[in-house]
């Protein structure tokens, strides 16, 4: 037990900095009552061992604390979550590579400018913002490999052979 001169320093210090050890309890741990018992594990340590703090920042002696706590309680009860490795294989989406990303997104641009540019064809009217995107991915295509004015309705001519 601490002298009251002790616990009283020992709550001023440690007191204020409660909050900040609950939420780093229960991000490292995930759920709020296990998040409790941690907390409340790590203030005891905190407080048995008060004597060793020699001044500096609280916050910060508390919170790795708690930290601790934290790894000693996941150690305990959910050993399997500290050892998974990260494994390409294992834990990669399939089809999220940059590589599939960046051809996704060139088809669909592609199919978006192919259709702008058939109604364009056909008279209608189209809004100056979706004419200049088109204007834009026209002279992007050749960078991408895309040709952009043809159509893909069955007797529709491309764009340049109505004007």
């Amino acid at each position: 037990m601490l002298e009251p001169q002790e616990r009283i320093r020992f709550e001023q210090l440690v007191l204020p900095h409660l909050d900040a050890a609950m939420n780093l309890a229960r991000w490292l741990v995930r759920n709020r009552p296990d998040a409790e018992d941690v907390v409340q594990e790590g203030m005891l340590r905190a407080y048995r061992f008060s004597d060793h703090f020699r001044g500096g920042d609280a916050r910060a002696w508390l919170l790795q604390i708690v930290r601790n706590s934290c790894y000693s309680w996941l150690e305990k009860n959910r050993p399997s979550e500290l050892m998974t490795e990260f494994d390409e294989e294992i834990h990669q989406r399939p089809g999220t590579s940059p590589e599939t990303l960046a051809l996704q997104a060139n088809e669909r641009v592609r199919v978006v400018a192919m259709r702008l540019e058939c109604h364009a064809g056909k008279g209608r009217t189209l809004n100056p913002l979706i004419t200049d995107t088109t204007q834009r991915l026209s002279s992007t295509s050749p960078i991408i490999g895309l040709k952009i004015c043809s159509c893909d309705r069955k007797g529709s001519a491309p764009p340049s052979a109505v004007a």
